[in-house]
Order: structure tokens, then C-alpha cells, then sequence
């Protein structure tokens, strides 16, 4: 996923999937336009309500968040005792032919944050062919796209780097630094396209070289500024309070169901 909202509508065309929806639950009410549009229900938009996002109820339970760390920890235990960075990109080409993007400079970060900082990176899993972590940087960096829910690692992750994917918006939930390396962005935008100018939106510096992006991560104490990303939370997720699923529930049985 990336940071449009649903599909196009060359995708509508080809396959009217969204015809027979009766709902559509989205999670706040700043997005119901841009779901509308890219799914073709402007006709019907009574039907997209903000009800919140079932899935990120998880991340309000304490019983899940304290068994994350500890999934993670088993899978990697070099993350004990250590501030956890993920690096969670988006795809990049087509779906058949899905590539990861490989300009992280992973031995720089090396450099600048081993011993405080444990890396974990986690690709699209529409990607086949994952980018080898250099050798000399396997104490400090581990792939674990095939290892680790996308969910775990956000409830565990303290910062995290992406760059146009939609996990940003439950990251937020948690209100710790976001970072986003754009190194491609004219390059993605000519492609996908934004329904929101890119810069202004992002609730976290936007870096296109791997040098600003390490200057900013070592200073990231003092820079992360915290309140914009509560703002970007409660523009865009506020509906995602730990009570989504029971509100889907009441409204596609009933409240007293």
C-alpha cells in the first residue's frame, strides 16, 4: 500500500469490485473524499463511514504489545537492551514484477548508531527478490521480511523510516518518529501520484540522501517533534481508538446484537 487511498479508476473499470459494497469503513473522516474518489463512489459516498480500522485495535492491547517485544526478541535477540529502528518501504514497479528499493546506505547507519541502535527491515511482501544486508553489517541490521508481521514491528519499533507506504498512518498511532526517505519521490510521484501534496502531509522530515537522513537520527532526541505527529493522527486516524471492531460490528448487526 502506499499513500493513496484505494485504487484507481482505470482499476474500477477493469475490475468493478466495489460495485456490491454496502459498507466501507475508513479511519477518520478527512479521508472519506479520497476513498470516494479512487473507488468511484461519489454517487454513494453515505456508505463510507469512519468507523475506525479493525486491525489497529491491536495496537491499544497491552496483552499484544508486551508479547511483541517478546516475539521479536526470540527472533532477534540482539535487539535486547536496544533502541529498535525499522525501515519499512513501500514496493516499487509493478505488482508481477515488484522490486525493493536498495539506496539505504545500511554500514553509514552502522557507523552513526550501532551500540544504541538495532535495525530491523522489513520489504513489501509483494517483493521476491530481497536486497542482501552487507556482511559486516549483520550485527547491527536483519532482514526480517519474511520473519515479523508488519503489526509486530510497528508496536515495537521506537523510530521508523518509510517512504510513501500506508503503515505510516497506524505508526502515527503510536506517536514516535517517522521518518521518510524520499530519495525517488519525483521519480514515484510521475508513477503512482499523491492525493495529498507529499511534503505537506508527511509527519516527519522528508530526507533524499542517506547523509541528512544519519545527521537527523543522531540528533533525533532533541528534533523529533512530537506534536506533529499527534496532529497528523488526529487528522487522519482518528477513528482508530481500540473500539473500531465493536463499532463495525454494531453497525452491520445492530448495536444490541
Amino acid at each position: 500500500a502506499d499513500l493513496r487511498f484505494g485504487g484507481t479508476r482505470e482499476e474500477k473499470r477493469r475490475h468493478p469490485f466495489y460495485e456490491n459494497l454496502s459498507l466501507v469503513t475508513v479511519s477518520s473522516p478527512e479521508v472519506i473524499w479520497a476513498y470516494a474518489e479512487a473507488m468511484d463512489l461519489e454517487d454513494r459516498r453515505e456508505i463510507i463511514q469512519p468507523l475506525g480500522v479493525s486491525r489497529t485495535d491491536s495496537f491499544f492491547d497491552q496483552s499484544f504489545l508486551s508479547n511483541a517485544r517478546k516475539v521479536v526478541g526470540r527472533k532477534v535477540p540482539e535487539t535486547a537492551g536496544k533502541k529498535i529502528l525499522l525501515y519499512a518501504p513501500t514496493f516499487r514497479g509493478k505488482v508481477s514484477r515488484a522490486s525493493a528499493p536498495d539506496a539505504l546506505d545500511i554500514p553509514a547507519l552502522q557507523d552513526a548508531l550501532e551500540g544504541e541502535w538495532v535495525l530491523l527491515v522489513k520489504h513489501h511482501p509483494f517483493v521476491r527478490d530481497l536486497p542482501e544486508i552487507p556482511e559486516s553489517s549483520r550485527r547491527f541490521a536483519f532482514d526480517v521480511s519474511d520473519e515479523l508481521s508488519i503489526d509486530v514491528l510497528l508496536s515495537v519499533a521506537d523510530a521508523c523510516i518509510s517512504d510513501y507506504s500506508s503503515l505510516v498512518f497506524e505508526y502515527s498511532l503510536f506517536e514516535k518518529p517517522l521518518i521518510f526517505f524520499a530519495f525517488d519521490k519525483d521519480e514515484y510521484d510521475d508513477w503512482r501520484g499523491f492525493y495529498y501534496d507529499y511534503e505537506d502531509m508527511t509527519p516527519g522530515p522528508v530526507f533524499v540522501d542517506n547523509d541528512e537522513m544519519i545527521e537527523y537520527l543522531c540528533s533525533i532526541d532533541e528534533r523529533f517533534d512530537r506534536e506533529r505527529v499527534a496532529a497528523f493522527r488526529a487528522r487522519f486516524m482518528s477513528a482508530c481508538d481500540g473500539s473500531a471492531t465493536n463499532r463495525i460490528l454494531d453497525a452491520v448487526f445492530g448495536a444490541e446484537s
